[in-house]
């Protein structure tokens, strides 16, 4: 690492967090805007860390897979830095600029599809994110290319097979359930944190509580039911929230118990009681058909990330041929509904026809120099087999065992977060608000529904959040052709199958924006029905 130009015409602070500080810069050389972390005190584990990460990543076409571009490493005054590519705002912060006013289907749509080639690419290299949130996706340049992002900040990215099952990570309002409960970790933690993402697009305000660890088990619940036997037996946390009653099984502590389990001074307690598919049906008026057919499919996408178990999470490669993605479900009516135009015009940034490149390095030359430069380190990106069936096995043999923990339920009856008596779903409750008495007698009451997401520490400009660490990636040139192994929906239907000649990409007619799009879903079903 050498002292670099950027430092020499500093153009302001763009975000700061406890761990770094980025600033926008140019390079007096190429006039080029970029910005530079800087990393705070003497972590030098951390740095190297991140560094490696990158390092890792820069194999990755920073564009095709949207991972932001990393330029170099250096130090000024004894100061780790490193340059990335200047980037526009991040989606929280066009969250707060519309002040909480929902995105649209078709406007989540690239977005989302955007994050889950990300994904599946660093998948394809052994790595998962684990820090994904609005905060750190970052607007590419909205105003030329709307809703074109890019995914950043690799502080907390971990190879696959590192899965850490005592670390508190993630922010809570995008943490995986696995996190709280203290279970093996794995890259299914990525897909809940994208449901928790589109859910915040399509909601205007984060779904899950961001305060309080309590409150965020509450909601979990209410939304989507119980975690099983299993989990809470496995679940090196799980007494912090719940307690084993042999009268009724599994219970979730009152916020009193929950006080003095985890010695916290305040409980957060109350949620409306609503469940997801009344959410996201009921949440919004009906425009046509075409939209409600729309909004289901994204609610069975959004169902399939917010699965409670890790393992029956959807994965990226999957999810790239799900049809909310794909818009195979509205071929039929794009030549005649402006829903179906405006879906065409907005996927413009995050075509379709992308999804048979390959994930991995970008040619046989890059690879090399990429290799030569991590030494041995690229061997520790292999991929290994997931632990989660392990914890599985071994908990089915403790699911007859009676749990020691027998504290009472201090009389008050909390037995509507008992396993025994799960919360049903009323849509007709969906307003109300719990309030929850505690040990002492003080009553705590906390109206979270539908409040607004406040990240906390969170960026104002640059590259995006820089709460632990914001770690980009190098661009590369060449470019190589595979396709996902994983499909879903095999068993489909293929709506193309009316058509009687097949075309191809280079035979199909240039001129007709619609006949583009068939297709790309020719193709994409293609890719289906063959398994490819």
């Amino acid at each position: 690492m050498s002292t670099s130009c950027f430092m020499d015409d500093v153009m302001g602070i763009q975000g700061e967090g406890a761990y770094a500080q980025v600033i926008k810069c140019v390079n007096v050389n190429t006039s080029e805007v970029v910005a530079i972390k800087i990393h705070k005190g003497q972590d030098e584990e951390s740095f190297q860390h991140e560094l490696e990460i990158i390092q890792a990543v820069r194999a990755l076409d920073p564009d095709k897979k949207n991972i932001v571009r990393f330029i170099e490493v250096f130090r000024s005054d004894c100061l780790a830095c490193m340059a990335f590519e200047m980037l526009d705002r991040s989606l929280l912060d066009l969250m707060d600029e519309r002040n909480g006013l929902p995105l649209s289907l078709n406007e989540i749509r690239p977005i989302t599809h955007q994050i889950l080639v990300a994904l599946e690419a660093l998948n394809s290299i052994g790595i998962m994110h684990r820090d994904l949130k609005p905060n750190n996706i970052m607007l590419v340049n909205h105003r030329e290319e709307p809703f074109r992002i890019k995914v950043i900040d690799f502080g907390m990215a971990l190879p696959i097979w590192r899965r850490e099952d005592t670390e508190i990570i993630q922010n809570l309002s995008y943490r995986a359930p696995e996190v709280n409960l203290g279970l093996p970790l794995s890259e299914a933690v990525d897909m809940w944190s994208v449901g928790c993402i589109m859910a915040h697009l399509y909601f205007g305000y984060s779904l899950f509580p961001y305060k309080c660890p309590y409150n965020w088990m509450e909601t979990v619940l209410c939304l989507l039911g119980w975690p099983s036997n299993e989990m809470l037996l496995a679940g090196k946390y799980s007494r912090k929230f719940f307690i084993f009653d042999p009268g009724i099984g599994w219970r979730l502590r009152t916020p009193g118990e929950y006080r003095k389990e985890n010695h916290v001074k305040r409980v957060f307690s109350g949620v409306s009681c609503y469940n997801l598919e009344c959410e996201v049906v009921n949440g919004r008026v009906k425009q046509n058909d075409l939209e409600y057919k729309d909004r289901m499919v994204f609610l069975d996408l959004l169902k399939s990330c917010l699965q409670l178990e890790a393992q029956n999470r959807i994965i990226p490669s999957d999810a790239l041929t799900h049809h909310y993605v794909t818009m195979v479900h509205m071929v039929d009516s794009l030549e005649t509904s402006s829903y179906g135009d405006n879906a065409l015009d907005l996927m413009v940034v995050s075509p379709l026809d992308n999804l048979d490149e390959t994930t991995g390095p970008l040619n046989s030359e890059t690879s090399n120099k990429e290799c030569d430069s991590l030494g041995d380190f690229s061997k520790h990106f292999v991929t290994k087999s997931s632990p989660l069936e392990t914890w599985r096995e071994s908990s089915r043999s403790q699911t007859s065992e009676t749990n020691p923990d027998e504290e009472s339920d201090c009389g008050w009856g909390y037995s509507k977060f008992s396993h025994a008596n799960k919360p049903k779903h009323d849509c007709s409750h969906k307003s109300s608000t719990a309030t929850a008495p505690c040990n002492d007698g003080v009553t705590e009451q906390c109206s979270l529904s539908k409040t607004k997401e406040m990240d906390s520490p969170r960026n104002t400009g640059g590259t995006g959040s820089i709460d632990k660490a914001t770690a980009d990636v190098g661009q590369t040139d060449g470019a190589a052709a595979s396709v996902p192994s994983n499909f879903s929906n095999k068993s489909a239907i293929n709506p193309m199958d009316k058509d009687d000649v097949k075309m191809s990409p280079e035979e199909a007619p240039q001129k007709n924006i619609f006949q583009k799009a068939r297709n790309i879903f020719r193709r994409v079903w293609e890719w289906v029905d063959t398994g490819r």
